[in-house]
């Protein structure tokens, strides 16, 4: 069962990033945060905010599959001992 799970996972990473590489995708997530954070999202052209968009919903499946490997407790065992800290890619 554990052996399926992980191979979902990696069918879900490895689709995620065939349209955008794992650099790629660190920095249109930090061009979608930073854009949001000014206000500047809107004012973006509708190329940009279509793969800004795309990444997140690229990430959001990442996520979606992590989770019931959270919630079974395998990957939430693990205890951060350090403050989360955002750091531009940049």
């Amino acid at each position: 069962m554990e052996k399926e799970k992980a191979q979902i996972f990696a069918d879900i990473l490895q689709e995620c990033f065939q349209e955008f590489s794992l650099e790629e995708t660190k920095a249109y997530l930090w061009q979608l945060f930073s854009l949001t954070v000014s206000g500047a999202y809107n004012r973006q052209t509708l190329e940009r905010r279509e793969k800004l968009l795309a990444v997140y919903a690229h990430l959001q499946q990442v996520l979606n599959a992590l989770e019931p490997m959270l919630t079974e407790g395998t990957l939430n065992s693990r205890q951060l001992t350090d403050p989360c800290i955002f750091k531009s890619p940049e």
